[in-house]
């Protein structure tokens, strides 16, 4: 890409399908681009958690990093809904700037 500007920030996706398997692959990243003269976000993320493919049965953890004026919280949420911290089948870990998200025993349930 050449040039990018503000209007340009989003999440884009990339859907694969096969053919001969039937399979759905979905993968997406957010791009924020600031303007030159606008001031930095506040708080920002320094490293952004990364997809997983994995069996049932196998363990998942998702960690991110921010930057910026703390106290921060970090809200995870599975296909737009909040996942519930109170509940024994996540670990949360919340340290000032690095939050991460475990799935200690994965089901089936929690593909998406």
């Amino acid at each position: 890409v050449a040039e990018v500007f503000p209007e340009d920030s989003g999440v884009f996706s990339a859907l694969v399908k096969s053919k001969s398997t039937n399979t759905e692959l979905l993968s997406s990243c957010s791009v924020i681009i600031q303007a030159r003269d606008d001031e930095p976000l506040d708080p920002s993320f320094v490293q952004f958690p990364e997809s997983s493919c994995l069996e049932e049965g196998g363990k998942v953890k998702f960690t991110c990093q921010l930057s910026g004026t703390t106290p921060m919280i970090a809200e995870w949420t599975f296909n737009g809904k909040a996942i519930d911290s109170e509940s024994s089948r996540f670990v949360f870990t919340n340290n000032e700037t690095d939050f991460a998200f475990e799935i200690p025993v994965v089901l089936a349930t929690d593909e998406g």
